[in-house]
């Protein structure tokens, strides 16, 4: 417990292969949140030292940093750390969804919080859409779907190669702007 008027709720990990760590609550959390809030946020955290989220959001983040060129690594970090975000959040069940949805909002509103480098709290990424998530769950892809999808995706990706190797060989595959005339006959 930390004695600080500012709401806020985080975790710090504790070396590099220790699935355990700090979970630092502020006076100000503890004073605004309910005691069943407390736990499930509580509870939100555990989730990040024991899933080892801060490997995934900080290796991402020296990335972005190294190369600052290179956008996609900026937008991959943000979206990293969200994705660590709801992931956590999925470790509390769907019936306690709205009640974690609720506290999430109430720190965000509260009085802001830095954390420290390298920490891990409980608003951290789209507070907002994680509390919608948490309140109107989806339902998860049928396994067609997500079969569908990784077709797609294994497809689009393999396209450029087997375009390459079947427009190589001696098939016919050809197109008038490949054609090159005879420069001797």
């Amino acid at each position: 417990m930390l004695d600080h008027g500012s709401a806020a709720v985080y975790c710090i990990p504790d070396g590099r292969r220790s699935r355990r760590g700090k979970i630092i609550v502020t006076r100000g959390a503890a004073d605004h949140l309910t005691a069943r809030q407390l736990e499930l946020v509580l509870r939100h955290e555990r989730v990040h030292l024991a899933a080892r989220h801060d490997r995934l959001v900080q290796r991402s983040l020296a990335l972005a940093e190294a190369l600052p060129l290179l956008p996609f690594f900026g937008v991959a970090h943000q979206e990293i750390a969200d994705l660590a975000e709801m992931h956590a959040d999925d470790g509390i069940g769907t019936e306690d969804g709205p009640e974690l949805a609720s506290a999430l909002l109430q720190l965000a509103v509260m009085t802001p919080s830095r954390v420290p480098s390298g920490a891990l709290a409980a608003t951290g990424g789209a507070t907002l859409a994680r509390a919608r998530r948490l309140v109107q769950p989806q339902p998860p892809l049928r396994r067609m779907t997500t079969g569908l999808i990784v077709a797609a995706i294994v497809g689009t990706s393999a396209a450029p190669a087997l375009l390459t190797a079947y427009s190589g060989g001696e098939s016919g595959f050809t197109h008038a702007c490949c054609s090159r005339p005879a420069l001797f006959s």
